[in-house]
């Protein structure tokens, strides 16, 4: 059997792959009959468990643009497909014993709706909830046919599918032909998750003197990455504003460490100092071959912490004595009167 991933299980009902655990706390017994501890966890532990299950996210789907919409064209196993296709048959294929299409049980954000499936209606021996697809992903590269197979875990409860085309060949799936099968494959391969593709993202500022020092050799094509470099910061900017993405910058000004986080719509980043902020323009500009400044896209609402406030305790990292280690109150008003008589 395959476990199924615990991210965004958290407030979806019922779990399992039976769909025969009501919440988190109906699976307390395994911690004595699987793990060998001697005891349940207490209601209290369970509920931090559970709190902290519901702050784990999946990372970016690697398969999409970095404005997260979907590629026109990916290689599967040496064949050509579509991920746009696949969409179009999500939606719109009567697929399941031409009856049902797949947005009909894989209809929400996630790729699953919290209801199960009689066992009869899969010709299977048991019933299933109907799976999240964010992850699906993460689990291609197992292969039926190698010996030498290094990563994948296979498709559905006990992992006997190798390839979502090959579980699509499944007896009640009625797709047409093999190509609406594989152009499903890369839709559903490229399933969006909660965090937008461009998490992750960087863009360092001025571009390497590698690159500018090859201007020499090559201006057309150090001319295509310095644009290829401004295009992505951009691209991170219009993202930001739209709140899709956080966006932070850091690196050394006047010889010392310094961050950044972008206030969206207000086209100033708000520094690690409380009373210093400066224009996304103004900032780029202080980016040079001895101080350069990277600018990452983080998820938003995580601007403040990973760009200005790393111990995320309301004292921004350059006020702040003990920037790494939340502060108590009485540090927090010590610090910001040094501040104060230091920059009055």
């Amino acid at each position: 059997m395959t476990t199924q991933t615990l991210v965004g299980t958290i407030g979806t009902r019922p779990l399992h792959w039976r769909g025969d655990r009501e919440n988190l706390a109906a699976f307390g017994g395994a911690f004595m009959s699987l793990m060998g501890s001697d005891h349940e966890l207490p209601p209290d532990e369970m509920d931090e468990f559970e709190a902290f299950l519901a702050t784990i996210a999946h990372p970016p789907n690697p398969h999409r643009r970095a404005d997260n919409s979907l590629l026109d064209e990916m290689i599967i196993r040496n064949r050509l497909a579509s991920p746009s296709a696949g969409l179009r048959v999500f939606r719109e294929t009567p697929s399941d014993r031409d009856l049902l299409k797949c947005i009909d049980c894989h209809g929400s954000d996630t790729g699953a709706l919290s209801f199960v499936v009689g066992g009869q209606i899969l010709a299977a021996p048991q019933q299933a909830v109907v799976s999240p697809l964010g992850s699906t992903y993460e689990k291609a590269g197992f292969d039926l046919n190698s010996r030498n197979n290094s990563r994948g875990f296979g498709f559905t409860h006990d992992g006997a599918f190798d390839t979502i085309e090959n579980f699509l060949k499944h007896e009640v799936f009625t797709l047409p032909t093999d190509q609406h099968r594989l152009d499903l494959e890369a839709f559903v391969l490229s399933f969006s998750t909660e965090t937008h593709a461009a998490v992750g993202m960087q863009v360092t500022l001025p571009a390497t003197a590698a690159i500018a020092g090859a201007r020499k050799f090559n201006p057309v094509k150090t001319t295509s990455a310095l644009d290829a470099n401004e295009n992505r910061l951009s691209l991170l900017r219009r993202l930001a504003d739209e709140k899709a993405i956080g966006l932070v910058a850091h690196g050394r000004i006047d010889g010392a460490p310094r961050g950044y986080a972008y206030l969206a719509g207000q086209e100033v980043f708000q520094s690690d100092r409380a009373d210093e902020t400066i224009t996304f323009d103004a900032l780029t500009e202080l980016a040079t071959f001895g101080n350069p400044l990277t600018f990452t896209a983080v998820p938003v609402g995580t601007e403040i912490r990973i760009g200005i406030d790393r111990d995320n305790d309301g004292l921004y990292d350059a006020d702040d004595a003990e920037p790494a280690n939340p502060n108590p109150l009485e540090n927090q008003i010590n610090a910001l009167s040094r501040i104060r008589t230091q920059h009055p």
